[in-house]
C-alpha cells in the first residue's frame, strides 16, 4: 500500500494540510471546508490515522454520540524535520560541549547567513507581503505547510523542518527569526512557536520597512544638518526648520 502522503495535491494531502493549519478539527469540518463527502474524509483520515500522520480525539455536543476530532500527531510532525536535522543538532551539541556556548552561537549566525544567500534570488525585492509570498513559496517547494495569505504581512509555519534541534538549541528559533527578517526587509517578531507547544511558528512584520526605516533616519539627518548651515548664514538661531 503506498503511504498516504506520497505525493502532494492528493485527497490525503488536503486533508493533511487542512488538519495542520486549523487542528484541532472534526469530521464534519473538514467536510464543509474540502467540499467532499462524509466517506471520502473518513477514508482519507482513517488512513492517515493508521499510517501514524493524525490522531483522533472526540469531542461532545450536547446529547448524541461524540464527533471525531483530527490533530497532527507528534510522530506526524516529526516526520516533516529535514534529514540533516539530527545531524545539526548532534554537531551543536558537540561544539557546545567542546568549545562552549559562545562558539555554537556563532555557527547558528553563520548558518543563518548562509541561508539568507542561499534565499534572497529567491524573495526578490520589492513590498514585504510579496516577499512574504515568494518565500512562503520556497518554503511549500521544501514540503512545508504554510499559510502566507495575499497581502498579509504575517508568516505561519505549521511544520518544522528542525525540530530536535530548536527544541534543543532555542536559539535555533532566533535564527531562523533574523534570518526571516534579512529576507523581508523588515523588523520580525515571532508571535507563535511550535518549540513552545504554540499551534504554528507566526513571524510577523511591523508596519515599516528597514529600508524606509533607514531612509526616514537619512531624512531627518539631513533636515537637522540643513537647518544647523541655515542658521549659521544667517546668523540665527533656529530650533526647527522655519515655516515657509
Amino acid at each position: 500500500m503506498r503511504p498516504a502522503l506520497s505525493e502532494p495535491n492528493t485527497p490525503a494531502w488536503r486533508v493533511f494540510e487542512l488538519v495542520a493549519r486549523q487542528g484541532p478539527i472534526s469530521t464534519a469540518e473538514i467536510v464543509s471546508q474540502l467540499g467532499v463527502t462524509r466517506t471520502a474524509v473518513r477514508q482519507q483520515t482513517t488512513k492517515l490515522a493508521a499510517e501514524g500522520w493524525l490522531q483522533r480525539s472526540h469531542r461532545r455536543h450536547g446529547a448524541g454520540r461524540p464527533a471525531d476530532e483530527w490533530t497532527l500527531s507528534a510522530e506526524g510532525r516529526r516526520r516533516f524535520a529535514n534529514g540533516d536535522d539530527d545531524v545539526l543538532s548532534l554537531v551543536l551539541n558537540e561544539l557546545k560541549a567542546s568549545a562552549g556556548p559562545e562558539v555554537a552561537s556563532t555557527v547558528l549566525k553563520r548558518v543563518g547567513a548562509r541561508l539568507v544567500e542561499r534565499m534572497r534570488d529567491g524573495v526578490g525585492e520589492g513590498p514585504v507581503d510579496r516577499r512574504i509570498q515568494r518565500l512562503a513559496g520556497l518554503f511549500q517547494k521544501q514540503g512545508l505547510v504554510i499559510d502566507a495569505e495575499s497581502g498579509a504581512t504575517r508568516l505561519q509555519v505549521f511544520t518544522c523542518p528542525y525540530p530536535e534541534t530548536s527544541n534543543d538549541h532555542p536559539h535555533f528559533c532566533e535564527m531562523e527569526r533574523k534570518a526571516i527578517e534579512e529576507l523581508l526587509g523588515a523588523d520580525i517578531e515571532l508571535n507563535e512557536c511550535l518549540r513552545e507547544g504554540g499551534h504554528c511558528c507566526s513571524f510577523q512584520a511591523s508596519g515599516h520597512c528597514r529600508v524606509c526605516k533607514a531612509v526616514e533616519q537619512e531624512s531627518a539627518a539631513l533636515r537637522g544638518e540643513f537647518v544647523m548651515a541655515r542658521s549659521q548664514l544667517l546668523g540665527v538661531t533656529f530650533d526647527k526648520q522655519p515655516e515657509e
